[in-house]
């Protein structure tokens, strides 16, 4: 049979949030209206899926074999509100993002990237405007864009399972493929730390108890254990150390190889490196070009740019 996908919502992207998030704490204030009518949100979203029919199995080339420089992306005049607010959370939003090439989505939380993003996987669908996707300059629906995805979000889901569960979270037909698991998290470099992939994590079950920037290395060997002609990094270092971070920038330059890539961050000394920088605001683009450009251009990236950079001196004398 095949798997259930519509435009909005697919089981691979489906986010599964600490509770913890949206626990009432004896003492703090009752949840937020907006934090209820997310919620809600992801319900209906989930109510949809359940409801939707299954897909039949496609007979068509891969097309990860027939297109290994990944998707081309094009976004006009895209505007997005959730269907209980009263303003937009995007607007406006024009670009290209070339095949292969990497990309950097960057601004201050709540500047709208993330929510860019889950449009771009074909999880919710613009307001206003088009995306449209391509390959080989052939327009591909949204249905088919989740399939051929991988995604490191930065609230990646915690099993207290063993390695081989976590790992086969990215491509749950490779759960016995000792091979690949293994491979997978060779390349994310947590083979040192895992050794077997029957091992149960977690101490609470006399498993083995993995730190923040080990998770971490976890949550992108499913990346590399799923093939795709996109990938994705939305703030997947936010909690770890300045270290750590730097690790998991240089896994996330080897993982996208010669595909299409795209890194979520606020920490701007990331988009150095990639071909093409988009500066969020309120929903909106405000700056794009390379970091020499915006650099010149002396914006709202130059001058985050200089605030961060001086952040980062002080912190080193600190240490």
């Amino acid at each position: 049979m095949g798997g259930k996908s519509i435009y909005g919502f697919s089981p691979i992207f489906f986010i599964i949030e600490h509770p913890a998030k949206h626990d009432l704490v004896a003492g703090e204030s009752p949840v937020t209206r907006a934090g209820l009518e997310q919620n809600h949100m992801r319900y209906e979203d989930y109510q949809t899926y359940l409801s939707a029919e299954e897909d039949p199995e496609e007979t068509s080339t891969n097309l990860l074999k027939t297109h290994p420089v990944g998707l081309g992306i094009t976004i006009e005049g895209l505007t997005f509100r959730y269907p209980t607010n009263e303003t937009d959370t995007l607007k406006n939003i024009n670009l290209t993002i070339k095949p292969g090439s990497k990309v950097a989505f960057v601004g201050e939380n709540g500047s709208g990237k993330s929510t860019l993003i889950k449009m771009i996987l074909g999880l919710y669908k613009p307001t206003t405007g088009s995306i449209k996707w391509y390959l080989d300059n052939q327009e591909i629906e949204a249905n088919q864009v989740a399939k051929y995805c991988r995604v490191v979000f930065q609230d990646y889901t915690r099993l207290l399972r063993p390695v081989r569960e976590n790992v086969a979270i990215g491509d749950m037909t490779k759960l016995d493929d000792d091979l690949a698991l293994m491979n997978a998290l060779e390349s994310a470099n947590a083979n040192d730390f895992i050794k077997d992939l029957d091992s149960h994590i977690g101490p609470q079950f006399g498993g083995i108890d993995l730190s923040g920037g080990q998770w971490q290395r976890l949550a992108t060997g499913r990346a590399y254990l799923r093939e795709s002609l996109l990938t994705v990094f939305d703030e997947p270092t936010a909690a770890l150390d300045p270290n750590s971070e730097k690790k998991a920038f240089e896994m996330f330059i080897n993982l996208g190889g010669q595909q299409t890539s795209i890194i979520i961050t606020h920490r701007l000394y990331m988009a150095k490196f990639v071909d093409e920088i988009y500066m969020f605001r309120n929903g909106e683009i405000v700056e794009h070009g390379t970091h020499e450009e915006l650099i010149r251009a002396k914006g709202e990236y130059e001058k985050m740019f200089t605030q961060q950079a001086s952040l980062y001196a002080i912190q080193s004398e600190v240490v």
